[in-house]
């Protein structure tokens, strides 16, 4: 019976190692920040995570990730607490078992996972709404089959995401395009 049963232990150890990782580097992890981050490994660096994002108010937003939070924290492998209007997701105790269960995908884009943090944790949320933004719509086009121009991508984003200035949005795009994270 239990062979049957679809834990997704690797999933998890991402979580995991994305909040170890921040810890390392005394970089505080909310909600926003993991889920950006975890999107960007997913689409930018190819790794076969198996979530589905959607274009939330925040950006590229899952769902199912939120509840694996939830789950996590339910296991005791991180802890999140609410304080002031924002998360704070930290390690839990019992965090090693599934990094030792799920280390696979880990071990095998050890590199794409560096190459992500490194650039990205220390954006701020903000800043990765933008960025996730970005690129969720340019990857959007991508699955669609349509060959977007960096014009288009610039008014798709000024559209959507009114907060954010026009030469925020081009020096966001000129960002990733510099660092060949997104690919016009």
């Amino acid at each position: 019976m239990s062979d049957n049963l679809k834990i997704p232990w690797e999933r998890y150890a991402v979580v995991i190692k994305i909040v170890e990782t921040l810890e390392n580097r005394r970089r505080w992890c909310g909600k926003t920040m993991l889920q950006k981050l975890v999107y960007f490994l997913q689409e930018i660096a190819h790794i076969p995570i198996g979530y589905r994002f959607l274009l939330y108010y925040y950006g590229p937003y899952s769902k199912e990730l939120n509840n694996d939070l939830y789950y996590l924290e339910f296991l005791n492998a991180i802890k999140i607490t609410y304080s002031e209007g924002s998360y704070q997701i930290s390690l839990g105790e019992d965090r090693d078992f599934i990094l030792k269960k799920g280390g696979g995908l880990l071990k095998k884009y050890r590199s794409q996972f560096k190459k992500i943090i490194d650039h990205f944790h220390n954006f701020d949320a903000r800043t990765l709404e933008l960025l996730a933004t970005i690129v969720y719509i340019q990857k959007d086009a991508e699955r669609k089959g349509e060959k977007i121009t960096k014009e288009e991508l610039l008014d798709s984003v000024k559209n959507i995401k009114v907060k954010f200035s026009e030469a925020e949005i081009e020096d966001k795009i000129n960002c990733l395009i510099k660092e060949r994270f997104l690919e016009i």
